[in-house]
């Protein structure tokens, strides 16, 4: 991204659900569109609901989470925003991100979840995520000018995004080809080929550069224990997440926070 403009409306949006993480607030952005790909490197830690309640609880059923927000995007407006509570028992507000007559995704917001609980007043919730949906709506505009240009996408740019944006929102569990040919659904040879071809990378390779990348970004911008680190991308044994992590970077997870903390 080169465009000093377009730059800055991307850390508004990051910098803002940092703004009010550090106040207690859990901000997640979910089923986002493919268009954002461009923005994934800065929107990683925010992908997906990573609170280690919703993770433990929907480890297992992930087609039901998949299935409610499915059924969730198309309800939600600023005049129903809810709190909402899903088939696991978690309650929380969702405001959708809409420019020009389109849906681009939801954002769910709460605060002070107990066991999946929200603890925040309507009204304020309201008022609080109002900025991040301005500024989405100016990061789009700046996306479809500057990188897309208003073109319709052919079929293998959508299955390419589609891919990139599933990778970007299941990184808590183990990502198999498997898995991408069935939301896709195409042969693994197809999406094996397609992928390398749009990417340069093999989709195994991208996956665990993506894994890689967002685990240095909780190192560096979050207190998270190395343990809770690599389950959030998708390691149960934490010492499996450190030899990776060590072997991809140099230094293993600790020395990383460490050195980047000096920074």
């Amino acid at each position: 991204m080169k465009s000093n403009t377009k730059l800055s409306a991307e850390e508004v949006v990051s910098g803002y659900i940092d703004f009010l993480s550090e106040r207690g607030f859990t901000v997640s952005l979910c089923d986002l569109d493919p268009i954002f790909h461009c923005c994934y490197d800065s929107l990683m830690l925010y992908l997906g609901h990573k609170t280690e309640f919703c993770l433990r609880v929907k480890e297992n059923k992930k087609p039901l989470c998949i299935e409610w927000q499915k059924q969730l995007i198309n309800q939600v407006s600023f005049d129903n925003f809810g709190p909402f509570v899903c088939f696991a028992g978690v309650s929380e507000y969702v405001f959708p991100i809409d420019y020009e007559n389109k849906r681009y995704g939801i954002i769910c917001l709460s605060k002070n979840a107990d066991k999946g609980k929200v603890n925040l007043d309507k009204n304020l919730a309201k008022t609080i995520i109002l900025p991040l949906c301005y500024a989405f709506e100016k990061l789009i505009k700046q996306i479809e000018e500057e990188y897309f240009l208003q073109k319709e996408l052919s079929a293998r740019e959508k299955t390419y995004y589609q891919i990139l944006n599933y990778i970007a929102n299941n990184l808590n569990r183990k990502i198999t080809i498997k898995d991408i040919c069935d939301i896709t659904h195409y042969s693994q040879t197809y999406v094996s080929r397609e992928f390398k071809r749009l990417n340069g990378k093999s989709l195994i390779d991208y996956v665990l550069d993506f894994k890689i990348k967002t685990a240095k970004k909780f190192l560096e911008k979050t207190n998270l224990s190395i343990s809770d680190i690599a389950f959030k991308v998708g390691y149960e044994n934490p010492n499996d997440f450190t030899s990776i992590f060590k072997k991809k970077v140099g230094l293993n997870p600790k020395k990383y926070r460490e050195n980047e903390k000096k920074r």
